[in-house]
């Protein structure tokens, strides 16, 4: 069984739907031990997550912003 990949569930949805995600990244922390943030932009802020390398904070951010998409489109 595989992973889910959730950036590219992320942007199945967007290309479905005629969005444009946006991403901002930082960092923050010691140089050696760095925590990434990472923010997925839809039409305005959808989530934010932090992770050890820039994938994982991407990864759950996406994940994150699925779960707002759900719920809106469930309304």
């Amino acid at each position: 069984m595989q992973p889910v990949e959730y950036r590219m569930t992320l942007n199945n949805w967007a290309q479905a739907n005629k969005k444009e995600i946006c991403w901002e990244t930082f960092t923050s922390g010691a140089a050696h031990a760095p925590v990434w943030t990472a923010v997925v932009v839809i039409d305005s802020e959808y989530s934010r997550a932090d992770g050890k390398t820039l994938g994982s904070a991407k990864e759950e951010a996406a994940r994150k912003a699925l779960q707002v998409i759900e719920s809106l489109e469930q309304q």
